[in-house]
């Protein structure tokens, strides 16, 4: 099974952002990172291939 760990930073304010391992998306929020990983790489997790003929595409260019 595949885990996406976020990876965190600090900014100069000192807010702690989340950013996408997989594809560079930052987020303030734990919570719309969970959703991002859910909606956009939860194909990973459930195996099979991902719905949708644009990310068929994409992924045979891989």
């Amino acid at each position: 099974m595949v885990e996406l760990k976020a990876i965190t930073f600090i900014d100069r304010d000192g807010e702690l952002y989340y950013r996408c391992p997989r594809c560079g998306m930052v987020f303030r929020k734990s919570r719309d990172y969970i959703r991002h990983v859910n909606k956009a790489h939860g194909w990973l997790f459930r195996g099979g291939r991902p719905k949708g003929k644009r990310a068929l595409k994409k992924l045979g260019k891989e």
